[in-house]
């Protein structure tokens, strides 16, 4: 293997190297998790298309939060084994410093589907007089998702023009980025705080009620079964609504179950890389290797998450099924 190194006269960084192992880590996620994260994603995507799941609004988040996995699959991740490789943009600021805009928009979008995927199972399950007001026709819809891909563009915009900080090349990181200094403050600790409030607080809120839910819905397909079973019960048309209430409950909290796996994988994956580029910006209190790997093995989740969706959801599942056989059946038979 070459003695790849990349250099910079930053007045932040020195002459900083990113060592050959770094390198090695970074060229077999990049690589691996493109492949598998593009493949898994486009699958999925496809047959919720096919399907036509994205009609429904929660299919529909789904499917934006598979399209940022499919965009950092597909585009960033190759992109950066390209720089590990060659440093392609080592001495090209304009393009080190869109690449890494597109990097950190998408993870910012990723993070907001996740509020927006938690509010609508909130709205669906828990306080369902306003389900259909804000997920009730496409409009809206599409002005969430509007909002959702605009939020983060917009915060990092600020540094990308220089009002608020400005874009740094980061040897050891392979991007530009605009969390500066050695401590996260000023826009750094803007954007953590942004981040941390408008996530943290709203998914905790959304799956307490939506546990709590869970547990009533439970109680009561408990009551009705024991009602049923009594001799001589009465009032049958009273227990069969209320039985068709609890199962439609139960069927909407399936679907939250799935969600919450995939929100506690985030935080596995995703949260320790965001709080270790907040505490270290320069990488001078914690060992370059360790965030690097932190870094791109949280990058996994971008193939795990649709994994995820095809072993949790029942549509989803027969969705790629059908589609995987109506695949074979066209290749193989014919």
């Amino acid at each position: 293997m070459d003695n790849t190194t990349f250099n910079t006269s930053d007045s932040n960084h020195g002459h900083e190297r990113i060592s050959e192992t770094q390198l090695i880590v970074i060229k077999t996620f990049a690589i691996s998790t493109s492949i598998l994260g593009s493949f898994a994603n486009a699958v999925t995507i496809a047959a919720i298309i096919r399907r036509k799941l994205h009609s429904q609004a929660t299919f529909l988040k789904i499917l934006n939060l598979l399209v940022c996995n499919l965009v950092h699959s597909a585009i960033f991740l190759p992109l950066i084994a390209v720089q590990a490789f060659t440093g392609f943009w080592t001495d090209k600021s304009a393009i080190c410093i869109a690449v890494s805009f597109g990097v950190f928009c998408n993870l910012g979008t990723e993070l907001f589907g996740y509020v927006c995927i938690s509010l609508n199972r909130y709205f669906c399950i828990v306080n369902r007089k306003w389900k259909d007001a804000l997920f009730g026709n496409k409009k809206k819809l599409a002005l969430q998702l509007f909002i959702s891909w605009s939020i983060y563009p917009i915060i990092l915009t600020f540094p990308l023009f220089g009002f608020w900080s400005h874009y740094e090349y980061a040897p050891k990181k392979l991007l530009c980025h605009p969390f500066l200094g050695l401590d996260c403050d000023s826009y750094c600790l803007f954007v953590f705080l942004f981040a941390t409030l408008t996530t943290m607080p709203v998914i905790s809120y959304c799956y307490l009620r939506i546990i709590i839910v869970y547990y009533k819905v439970k109680r009561n397909l408990l009551k009705v079964r024991e009602s049923m079973a009594r001799p001589g019960s009465t009032g049958v048309s009273t227990v069969t609504k209320q039985t068709s209430d609890n199962v439609l409950k139960r069927s909407e909290l399936k679907m939250a179950f799935t969600i919450l796996a995939v929100i506690l994988c985030f935080g596995f994956f995703r949260v320790p890389f965001i709080l270790l580029y907040m505490y270290d910006p320069s990488i001078t209190k914690v060992d370059s290797l360790i965030h690097t790997i932190i870094i791109y093995v949280g990058s996994i989740l971008n193939w795990v998450n649709p994994i995820i969706y095809a072993m949790t959801n029942r549509k989803i599942r027969e969705a790629i099924r059908s589609m995987i056989k109506e695949f074979a059946d066209n290749v193989f038979i014919k």
